[in-house]
């Protein structure tokens, strides 16, 4: 049947006594061609189909297999709109191949099918049986993805988005690759951009950040972080990677915005054990930046750290000094440090005092409660604290030596100089106990300025008089004289308090 079917169409004739002109049986000859080689090669196939092919050591393809395949490659390049026997020859020699483990020509004829009966199962099978052959083969693996991607029925379908991870899968490898650190980044973040659907785009934007990072392109990275902080928000790099902008500005010593962004990671992430620490640092740099931004940043830290929150609240409290910003500075003290923590006398002095010494409208009533918070304090008041006691004491006082200083004596008769020295000497007496409230307070600063006024006093007093005025019947000689005891027990006075 071979030999007469390769006559040729045209010659393969049949003729008889009867007819006037040949037959033409070409094609019941190629038929018959097939199926005889079929039938001789059957029960070798059967028991060929059943092997495992083993590419690494493939098996001779025998005669009756030789014969099989040259005899469907006659038929079909004869016969190729015969659909039936040209499929089972292409699936046939196919298996031929593919179960020999003969490597070259099974992914020929497994191609061919792919192609041939794609959007059938016979495609499919091919395709499902030629990825195992290439996948260890990577240049081979890539040239077959790329082939049958050129296929719409595998393009589109779930095989197509295997054959697109291959490709992807053997892109990232070569990045990975690039010794260049930037350049690396830059090939991640094409990739990212190249195939936004990918199931790991999120990691090629991480990938794309660190690298970013390590080569020092710090906008770049945070460009790249944010990619994924915006974009997916659900994967587990969004968490760092917000993070990460944060610690990167703080870096860059743009605390506003490092604060902003350790705000939003503990907003986002408030169970997460960096949201804690996020918190404190974007508390921190409002207080360094001294901002009115300060305020809820560490009262957002407060709810979340009550151990903490005073502190914080302290650190507030001065940087409103500072900055002058009055209104927030009373309000931080009357409505949450005086009120949310158990403070020491001492601290609640402190607090009275900077409102005090604000000059805010609320300054005098300050100054009434650090009064009475020292009188009830049995004496535990010590430090800074007391430092101000000691002022508000000799404020209250610092005009009655000045006052006293005013007070002079009366010349004419001597009835009048006696009574006016008299005046002076309990005028002096009340100075003395006016500035005994400050000494009294065992504040050592303001202590010693109150003493000193009291040498000041006891001098002038001596001063005054030794330089009487004039008396009827009476020299200035002669009333210094007579004056001279007093004279000398106000000096002594005086360098008693100059040594204390």
């Amino acid at each position: 049947y071979l030999e007469i079917a390769s006559l040729g169409k045209a010659n393969a004739l049949k003729f008889s006594a009867k007819a006037d002109k040949g037959e033409n049986i070409h094609k019941e000859c190629a038929v018959n061609m097939v199926n005889a080689f079929v039938k001789d090669f059957e029960p070798e196939f059967k028991v060929l189909k059943k092997e495992k092919p083993d590419f690494a050591k493939p098996k001779p393809v025998s005669v009756r297999a030789r014969n099989y395949a040259k005899a469907c490659s006659k038929y079909v390049e004869w016969y190729p709109d015969d659909k039936d026997r040209v499929k089972s020859c292409d699936i046939g020699v196919t298996d031929v191949f593919y179960h020999s483990g003969q490597k070259d020509m099974a992914i020929k004829y497994l191609k061919n099918v792919a192609v041939k009966y794609a959007g059938q199962k016979e495609g499919q099978n091919a395709v499902d049986s030629l990825v195992p052959i290439v996948k260890n083969d990577r240049a081979q693996l890539l040239t077959t993805a790329q082939f049958l991607l050129k296929v719409p029925e595998y393009r589109n379908g779930k095989v197509g988005a295997d054959l697109r991870n291959i490709q992807r899968g053997a892109e990232k490898e070569d990045i990975a690759k690039e010794g260049d650190t930037f350049k690396r980044a830059q090939k991640f973040e094409a990739q990212a951009r190249k195939y936004p659907t990918d199931p790991d785009v999120d990691k090629l934007w991480y990938n794309a950040a660190v690298d970013y990072l390590k080569a020092g392109a710090v906008q770049q990275a945070i460009a790249a972080y944010l990619v994924i902080v915006q974009k997916f928000p659900d994967k587990p790099q969004a968490k760092e990677s917000l993070l990460q902008v944060g610690q990167i500005y703080e870096k860059q010593l743009e605390y506003d915005k490092a604060s902003d962004y350790y705000t939003a990671f503990a907003r986002k992430y408030p169970k997460e054990k960096e949201a804690l620490p996020a918190l404190s640092s974007a508390c921190e740099l409002q207080i360094a930046l001294n901002t009115a931004k300060a305020v809820s940043s560490c009262n957002a830290l407060a709810e979340k750290d009550p151990g903490s929150a005073q502190f914080f609240t302290e650190q507030l409290i001065a940087g409103a000094e500072r900055a002058k910003r009055t209104e927030q500075l009373v309000t931080l003290i009357k409505s949450q440090y005086l009120t949310k923590f158990k403070l020491t006398p001492n601290q609640q002095i402190i607090a009275y005092y900077r409102i005090y010494r604000s000059g805010a409208g609320e300054a005098s009533q300050a100054a009434g409660q650090i009064n009475q918070i020292f009188a009830s304090s049995g004496g535990s008041v010590s430090g800074e604290a007391l430092r101000y006691v000691g002022e508000l004491a000799y404020r209250r006082v610092e005009g009655v030596v000045p006052n006293y200083m005013k007070q002079g004596l009366v010349g004419g008769k001597v009835e009048s100089l006696a009574k006016s020295i008299e005046n002076k000497a309990i005028g002096l007496q009340k100075v003395e106990q006016q500035l005994s409230a400050v000494t009294n307070t065992k504040d050592a600063y303001w202590g010693v300025a109150a003493i000193y006024q009291l040498g000041l006093a006891n001098e002038h007093f001596a001063e005054v008089l030794a330089n009487p005025p004039a008396i009827d019947g009476a020299s200035k000689e002669d009333v210094v004289k007579q004056l001279a005891p007093q004279i000398q027990g106000r000096k002594d006075e005086a360098m008693k308090w100059y040594k204390t």
